[in-house]
């Protein structure tokens, strides 16, 4: 059984690594306190732990309060220390189709501009011909 400090390492990395400007912000707590919870000298409160989740939302709150499961939600344990993120493919399929369909509208967008400008040079090149004929 980890002790909160342990998950809170394991969540956000080590006090010395963590962006304590961010977690103070969004925690609204001094950097003392959130040093507090990290060191072990206080229990993580309650609204610390729905404010962590919203940060995080794939936290399994049920591993960080009652250790029961694994830490984090949507995981595949691949050792006792090593967990992955099951990839979710459908959703990216479809967001890669998404965006490629932005891309190609992007790219026939750039093609016009690009065939506009050519027409308003070559349009600009006429009449400076025309005005240093009449000069």
């Amino acid at each position: 059984m980890k002790n909160q400090s342990d998950k809170l390492s394991l969540i956000f990395g080590e006090w010395k690594e963590v962006d304590k400007y961010q977690l103070v912000n969004h925690f609204q707590k001094t950097t003392n306190m959130l040093k507090r919870y990290w060191d072990g000298k206080h229990e993580v409160p309650m609204d610390f732990v729905i404010k962590m989740k919203e940060l995080h939302p794939n936290i399994n709150l049920n591993w960080f309060i009652a250790d029961q499961g694994d830490p984090f939600l949507d995981e595949v344990s691949i050792s006792s220390s090593k967990k992955v993120t099951k990839p979710n493919i459908e959703t990216s399929e479809k967001e890669n189709k998404i965006l490629q369909k932005k891309i190609t509208v992007l790219e026939k967008q750039v093609t016009a501009i690009i065939a506009g400008f050519q027409e308003v040079k070559s349009m600009a090149s006429i009449q400076l011909g025309k005005i240093r004929v009449y000069a």
